[in-house]
């Protein structure tokens, strides 16, 4: 990443919180939720695997769940496409760092009533596409980028599979709710 996509990107994500501050927080449970977007960045083809294998039985539960998947490199993803995944390579990027117009008009038309981004450590491109899409409630998983989210949801024990971690967030959302 470049100066200028460096600095087009944190100009955006600080325009993104004054906007998030501004409009507050609007708490919603899993169990609400009628739509749900996972923000990944892909790893592994395993664990992309698992991810998908984890929505395609949610999704029995809750029919509107998207999955974006930010590839860093051009790595050759090669999955079962039995989910629908959006891809968003670096070449959807222009000069700038900025999202091509066509796949950012796609991101934005979309409106979420869950976002939940499942990077432990999220890139500033990451983030940036976080903040390009539409969601009432915010979910992270690093205390670091708390601005970005309405709340942090991660444990000590970072070990724990993506099942684990989607029943963590449909128990504490229950209990955000109730209170």
């Amino acid at each position: 990443m470049n100066f200028i996509q460096k600095y087009n990107r944190i100009r955006k994500l600080n325009r993104f919180v004054l906007r998030k501050r501004n409009n507050g927080k609007q708490v919603c449970s899993w169990e609400q939720a009628q739509s749900i977007c996972l923000l990944y960045t892909f790893e592994t083809p395993q664990l992309l695997e698992e991810l998908m294998k984890l929505i395609s039985v949610l999704k029995k539960k809750k029919n509107n769940i998207t999955l974006y998947c930010y590839v860093q490199k051009e790595d050759n993803v090669l999955i079962d496409k039995q989910i629908d995944v959006h891809f968003l390579l670096e070449k959807d990027f222009d000069f700038k760092g900025t999202l091509q117009k066509e796949k950012r008009l796609s991101l934005r038309k979309q409106s979420f009533d869950m976002l939940i981004n499942l990077d432990r450590e999220p890139s500033l491109c990451s983030l940036y596409l976080s903040s390009e899409i539409k969601a009432k409630f915010r979910i992270g998983r690093n205390e670091n980028y708390k601005n970005y989210n309405d709340i942090i949801l991660y444990s000590s024990d970072e070990r724990y599979s993506f099942e684990d971690y989607f029943q963590f967030v449909e128990k504490y959302t229950e209990k955000i709710i109730s209170e």
